[in-house]
């Protein structure tokens, strides 16, 4: 993977937890455990 799709991945998370820090933060914390 290039380092450029890896800057859109985690701006993709950071947006998606910014977005949505009151409800889907429980279903992005699901995803990232193990």
């Amino acid at each position: 993977m290039k380092p450029k799709k890896t800057s859109i991945f985690f701006r993709g998370i950071f947006a998606t937890l910014l977005r949505a820090s009151h409800g889907n933060t429980s279903l992005f914390i699901w995803q990232v455990k193990p």
